[in-house]
């Protein structure tokens, strides 16, 4: 199965979002060599920063998934009822969703879940 991982919290700095998602990986690199997952994130300023510091457990079914996406725009086309995410994800052939904040993007056909 392929499953996205969101890194939602990644906003500079660590806080306990980001340590839980970052064990979270950890464990599962540990733990699961048979999925593949995907450490999905968008965000548009500072993003070479951002997008380095986001940690990518070093096991070959794990990969970072991230898009320099305005979060605006992005926040505005959800809103609308546009599913730009779910569309990317779909693309990338992911199968199920895992937000570790506290809500879900529009997602109408990706199975999900939140904690």
């Amino acid at each position: 199965m392929k499953i996205a991982v969101a890194t939602d919290f990644t906003q500079g700095g660590k806080r306990g979002g980001d340590i839980y998602t970052e064990e979270l990986l950890q464990a599962l690199a540990r733990l699961d060599s048979e999925n593949e997952y995907g450490i999905f994130g968008f965000f548009f300023h500072d993003y070479q920063a951002r997008a380095h510091s986001i940690v990518c457990p070093e096991a070959p079914n794990f990969r970072k998934m991230l898009k320099r996406w305005p979060q605006s725009f992005v926040c505005r086309a959800e809103r609308w009822g546009l599913p730009v995410i779910e569309t990317y994800l779909r693309a990338n052939g992911i199968e199920l969703f895992h937000a570790t904040g506290p809500s879900l993007p529009v997602l109408k056909h990706l199975r999900s879940v939140v904690t």
